[in-house]
């Protein structure tokens, strides 16, 4: 029984590690890590370095812009690295979406 402790201490964090990667976006940017909660349960788009990104890369991730709305973090993660024209692009495309499936509506 002395190999018990390690595995159920694996099982913990392994079992820790898949919630947080099926609830939460963890977004790198210039200032550091942000987190945001996921619209849905899914294994995509669970880490994603937007230190570089431009309004090209933002606007193929409408479902990441969208969770960062909704999370009220958008003028912290994006705002920094575009201009107003690119919020209003993003902010469009989400209003676009109305209510994403498997999202929950505020």
């Amino acid at each position: 029984m002395k190999g018990f402790g390690p595995f159920l201490t694996g099982v913990i964090v392994g079992g820790l590690a898949v919630f947080a990667s099926l609830s939460y976006h963890f977004i790198r940017t210039k200032d550091g890590v942000e987190m945001v909660p996921k619209l849905s349960p899914v294994f995509t788009e669970t880490y994603v370095d937007a230190r570089t990104f431009t309004p090209a890369h933002w606007a193929e991730k409408k479902s990441l812009v969208a969770a960062i709305t909704r999370a009220n973090k958008l003028e912290k993660i994006v705002g920094g690295q575009v201009g107003d024209q690119m919020q209003q692009t993003v902010q469009g495309f989400v209003d676009q979406l109305g209510n994403v499936p498997g999202g929950q509506q505020r």
